[in-house]
């Protein structure tokens, strides 16, 4: 029983008296015993004696779990009695509240506003809170001082508020750091140590350039500051946590204390050029003093184009840029550093961040805060001095916005007409819209930036990076374009006007529609991304730096990310900070770049990609075989500091705020520019980047088409290659995809920026494999004067009259078949005779007897395949045509298949959820299980994908209406895509294994955190990968003690296998596995840590059964137990 204390009981006012829960429940225990023993002494029935032992038995049940079996037994107020499990589990339980979460003295809160006076590593403390924080600190030393004799009389004097105890208060913070907070705190940056200067006023004072870390603002938010006491304490504060010593991001490396807002537009608007006339233009100065003393007189502008000698050249600047370089010059020269290369270009905020960047590289810490400091005075004053503000009046509505609007709504009226003639379906006709109106938006929008003077108010806050961006300067002054309704979808009808001008009511309804959904949105949002980072906390939380060199003999490849034609993430970018597993050499000049198990700076990852090297080989986080953590040299460089990572370090739980801190920026889809579609219209050009010739490789095999205005276009029917060779330099190489319209001929010279083709990804071409001649199958194909669609789905078929097999069929066998019809592969023409392959019937001759009875017969069978072809799809080719190989026979619209949906939608939060978490994607795609040449058969009424190599064979059957990846007779790698979907991180573990499950799991999540503009390093995503795989499932046991379906460590595998093949014995063989977050949280081998998490009382009741000890290694069960 519980000692007393835990189960208090109070009297309340009036006399009676309140108590907790478990004293009633321990009252039903102890009166149904007392009662069995009494029924039990007087010898009762048999059958009253059983129904108390069950009623006994029910009140123990219920002490231990209230209503976990039957109705939940309620006290005198109807609500349920809290039972053990009650206590400890949830939220509000134990472990959550009282253990991992304690309340702390030495505290207080307060409202927040900026100090710009501030140091970096300063904040402002409200005299009266300092008086309570430090209050044993100060009465200490009035003591120690005499001012007072004992305890009692200083705290009275320290009331009074008398002056001796300012003074003493002065002298008890000087160098005492303390630590500032701001909920939610979703990663390490959200708690900082300060040095605190006293202020008048009850609010904390925080530093502008800290705020991006808090995610703090000045609109009422408020700040928990603590103290901390002992000297321990104090030390790691100043060395760790200390403002200034945090510059950069623990999650990409990137400086996280830029200048924001003010500071940026005061900077930018310091080092801007206008082209318009200004005083002083063309003036030559001698030196920067003369040239900024002519600037305070006024004899120059502070735009003036003025020439002024630096390093013996002359170079051409304004008065502002050498005010921004002279006041980052004083920094470097009170440091006695090298000086900065002189800065001459207009300074945002991306810039400010790389010139930052660059400084921490070059001078460390220290002086860059100090550096940042003087950024932040610097933009303070002369955002004051240059007085922006906004006024309708800058808001620049482009004149060409009526031509282009009227030549859109002509395009949307040809394309209704082609809708109205039956040419295209409604959901063709919806999307073309959709396409004018992003294409007219777009031309609107670059017209509007256009008209935009330089120093105009509202383009001045959007290019340097202060506040807004373009797409809301577009919905200003441009036109606001097609709204996303509150499901996601895209509303037809676009808004033309935009705020300038004002909007209708019609487009008013449909722009609150999207822009409410976005409100809504973000509520729902912050709450699964919290529950998201907790789950990813707990699957890391014990990985930390354990050793130097785990001497792996593994390795992964790295090459640059590429998305269709553009390089997203360089190499360099992905090198940078790794650990080079092998020597990295110059394949020209043999020269070593870097030697092997060294880190690869940025100098180094810059040389290896200029060199040319495509891949390159290191160690990564998947590749240690440290147990129990990671090691130093898989981990590679620690991003917060810029340099090798610490031994001891807790990296999990960086990795997992990492992850989780940007999640509530992911959005599902919806925009926070107020709910305006910003789907970019969806054709790609491809155009030449330099000037040069243009050569078109065979493989492409352009062919003539005519589009559905009935201009002929020329289609690349297969992937190939544009070759453009340049006068000087490498030829360059443009890969052109299927589909593709080619602009331009063999032998055609072209300038930078000419179109050499455009893709429109949202058309997929039907390409025949054969020559041959064309029939339809169940195809209904309305035609009209221009075109042929068709109306329901079906399929063409191409033969080859030309080609034909002879099948003889002997006296006594039965013919299945006739003339004309199609046969598939396999199916038996005759009694006991296959066709080998797919194809149409020519002829069947017949020799009979003169009683008719056949002899023999010969079946004439030609070779054909099949396409299938989706309903609205508009046939290029008529029945009883005859086409070549490459011929292209149809168009459809890709974007209508549901796996094309699904691809776009489960963006954002849900789909890092749906990869975290190992869930089969709702619209999976098939992969084959083996490499080998793909057919497509007919089975049972279903579609059927068969793929074989040599004697083996796989079938995948496939319902109609699935798109297929493949086309009969392609050549299929293990692993490769058969139907359109989204791959199955499981399937992949079955068929590639792990290695190629973790590069695809990581790879997925950082496309989701792309596409929002977010930069996560990859190690982060690597080391929660790695807890999602380092388990094995046990498929047969040799002589070891696992059980079979038993979870195992994988390197505690592997030690087991060896003792038992040291011993001679069988070893165990295992499956990997691959475990979603939640369920390797609960695999952990802490109790405590398990029990924390979710399911407390199954975890705990387990353990006890097994009788488990907790080895206390992760940080959470150190924190629970303390």
């Amino acid at each position: 029983v519980m000692p007393p204390d835990l189960r208090p009981m109070v009297q309340l006012e009036g006399g009676r008296f309140a108590t907790s829960d478990l004293n009633d429940l321990y009252r039903r225990v102890v009166n149904r015993n007392n009662r069995l023993k009494r029924l039990l002494d007087i010898g009762a029935p048999n059958m009253i004696i059983r129904n108390e032992k069950r009623m006994l038995q029910e009140a123990v049940d219920v002490l231990i779990d209230n209503g976990r079996r039957g109705r939940a037994v309620t006290g005198s107020n109807g609500r349920p009695l809290k039972s053990l499990s009650d206590i400890i589990e949830g939220k509000q339980g134990r472990f959550r509240q009282n253990l991992l979460g304690k309340r702390v003295d030495y505290s207080g809160r307060s409202v927040i506003v900026v100090g710009p006076h501030l140091k970096l590593h300063q904040c402002g403390l409200p005299k009266e809170m300092a008086i309570e924080l430090f209050k044993p600190f100060i009465i200490r030393k009035l003591v120690e001082r005499g001012h007072v004799q004992n305890v009692k009389s200083a705290k009275r004097k320290i009331e009074a508020k008398d002056v001796v105890v300012y003074d003493v208060l002065d002298e008890v913070i000087k160098g005492h750091p303390v630590m500032l907070n701001r909920a939610p705190t979703l990663h390490r940056l959200g708690i900082q140590a300060f040095e605190p200067i006293l202020v008048e006023g009850k609010a904390i004072q925080i530093h502008p350039l800290v705020c991006t870390a808090f995610n703090a603002d000045f609109d009422g938010d408020q700040m928990a500051i603590h103290v901390p006491l002992s000297m321990e304490a104090q030390t790691e504060a100043r060395l760790l946590m200390l403002a200034s010593n945090n510059l950069l991001s623990p999650s990409n490396g990137a400086p996280i204390i830029t200048p924001t807002q003010d500071m940026v537009i005061g900077i930018y608007y310091l080092t801007i050029t206008t082209d318009d006339k200004r005083k002083g233009d063309g003036k030559a100065f001698a030196s920067d003093n003369e040239a900024l003393l002519a600037y305070e007189h006024k004899a120059v502008d502070l735009h003036a184009k003025i020439k002024i000698r630096k390093g013996g050249e002359k170079i051409e600047t304004t008065p502002g840029r050498l005010i921004f370089n002279a006041t980052v010059n004083q920094v470097v020269e009170n440091f006695r550093r090298q000086k900065i290369p002189y800065i001459n270009f207009a300074i945002g905020k991306k810039q400010l961040a790389k010139i930052i960047n660059e400084w921490y590289r070059t001078y460390g810490s220290t002086i860059t805060a100090e550096l940042c400091d003087k950024l932040k005075d610097l933009g303070y004053s002369f955002a004051t001095k240059a007085g922006i503000s906004i006024s309708i009046e800058d808001l620049v509505v482009p004149e060409e916005k009526k031509k282009i609007l009227a030549r859109a709504e002509g395009d949307v009226d040809k394309v209704e007409n082609l809708y109205k003639h039956g040419s295209l379906s409604l959901r063709e006709m919806k999307e073309r819209n959709q396409e004018i109106w992003r294409s007219a938006t777009a031309e609107i929008t670059s017209a509007m930036i256009k008209k935009f003077a330089p120093m105009n108010n509202v383009n001045m806050m959007a290019t340097s990076g202060a506040r807004g961006n373009i797409d809301q300067v577009r919905q200003l002054a441009g036109m606001r374009g097609l709204m996303a309704d509150a499901s996601g979808n895209t509303v037809d009808i676009p808004i033309k006007t935009n705020f300038r001008e004002g909007l209708n009511m019609t487009e008013y309804f449909i722009s609150s529609y999207g822009a409410r959904k976005g409100l809504v949105d973000t509520a729902l949002r912050t709450a699964d991304s919290g529950y998201l980072t907790r789950r990813l906390v707990d699957v890391v939380q014990d990985v930390m730096i354990t050793e130097e060199n785990c001497q792996t003999k593994d390795y992964i490849e790295l090459k640059a990310i590429k998305d269709g034609y553009e390089t997203v993430v360089t190499l360099a970018e992905r090198l940078a900070g790794k650990t080079a597993f092998e020597k990295i050499t110059d394949p020209i000049s043999g020269e070593l770049l870097v030697n092997k198990g060294d880190e690869i700076t940025e100098e180094n990852a810059e040389k290896i990609q200029a060199a040319g090297l495509e891949i390159v080989k290191v160690r990564s986080v998947l590749t240690c075989r440290t147990r129990k953590g990671v090691c130093q040299k898989c981990y590679g460089r620690d991003l917060s500091r810029d340099r090798t990572i610490n031994i001891g370090e807790a990296v999990g739980i960086i990795a997992a705020q990492s992850i989780g801190e940007p999640g509530t920026q992911l959005t599902m889809r919806t925009f926070h520019t107020g709910g305006v579609d910003l789907s970019k219209a969806a054709r790609v050009e491809i155009r030449a980047s330099h000037d040069g010739k243009i050569t078109l490789e065979d493989a492409l095999k352009p062919k003539k088409i005519k589009d559905e205005f009935g201009n002929t276009i020329v289609v690349a029917a297969r992937e190939g290659k544009v070759i453009l060779k340049r006068s000087k330099g490498n030829d360059l190489t443009y890969v052109i995809p299927a589909g593709a319209e080619l602009m331009v001929k063999d032998g055609q010279s072209v300038e930078v920026g000419d179109v050499i083709a455009g893709h429109d990804p949202s058309y997929e071409f039907v390409i025949s494999g054969t020559e041959g001649t064309v029939q339809y199958i169940a195809l209904d194909v309305k035609e009209t004067k221009s075109e042929r669609v068709a109306r329901k789905d079906g399929e063409i078929f191409v033969y080859n009259p030309k080609v034909k097999r002879e099948y003889k069929i002997t006296e006594g066998k039965e013919v299945f078949v006739q003339d004309g019809m199609r046969v598939k592969a396999e199916q038996e023409l005759a009694t006991d005779v296959p066709a080998e392959t797919a194809g149409i019937i020519l002829k069947i001759e017949t020799k009979k007897t003169a009683d008719n009875v056949i002899k023999e017969a010969t079946i004439l069978v030609s070779p054909g395949e099949s396409y299938p072809i989706l309903a609205g799809a508009r046939m290029l080719v008529a029945d009883g045509d005859t086409v070549d190989a490459d011929d292209i026979l149809a168009r459809e619209s890709s974007a209508g298949t549901e796996a094309a949906k699904a691809r776009d939608i489960v963006a954002g939060l849900p789909r890092v959820e749906e990869l975290f978490e190992a869930r089969r994607p709702k619209s999976f795609a098939l992969l084959s299980e083996i490499d080998g040449v793909a057919e497509i058969l007919e089975k049972d009424g279903m579609r059927a994908i068969a793929i074989s190599h040599g004697k083996i064979k796989k079938e995948y059957k496939v319902p109609y209406g699935v798109r297929l990846k493949v086309f009969p007779g392609k050549k299929v790698q293990k692993g490769d895509y058969l139907t359109e979907g989204i791959k199955d991180p499981h399937d992949i573990l079955k068929i590639n294994g792990v290695r190629e499950t973790q590069l695809y799991l990581s790879e997925e999540i950082q496309k989701v955190y792309r596409q929002q503009g977010v930069k996560i390093n990859e190690k982060h995503i690597e080391v929660i990968i790695r807890q999602m795989t380092n388990k094995c499932r046990i498929t047969s046991m040799g002589d070891s003690d696992f059980l079979i379906g038993d979870l195992v460590d994988i390197f505690h595998f592997e030690e087991i296998n060896n003792v038992m093949k040291e011993k001679g014995k069988g070893p165990a063989t295992a499956d990997r596995a691959l475990l979603g977050i939640t369920k390797s949280s609960l695999n952990t081998e802490s109790v405590f840590s398990a029990a924390s998490f979710q399911e407390t009382t199954s975890v705990l009741t387990l353990a006890a059964i097994k009788g488990k000890s907790d080895p206390m290694y992760g940080l959470k069960e150190n924190v629970i137990i303390g």
